[in-house]
């Protein structure tokens, strides 16, 4: 879909809000992703849960 974005800047106004929209929930799926890597890692079991450091570079 990696076309998609510059089709989108072709159609003025409405393309623009179209591409920001699409941009907005890919970051939206990236941190859903995210969370549930944080999450899986610390019920993994190791007993040392991320830090917040680590979290913020997994999101």
């Amino acid at each position: 879909m990696t076309w998609l974005p510059s089709l989108l800047r072709g159609l003025g106004a409405a393309g623009a809000t179209a591409n920001a929209r699409a941009e907005l929930e890919t970051t939206h799926v990236r941190n859903l992703q995210a969370t549930i890597v944080v999450q899986r890692v610390n019920r993994s079991g190791t007993g040392h849960p991320l830090s917040p450091a680590a979290e913020a570079r997994v999101a």
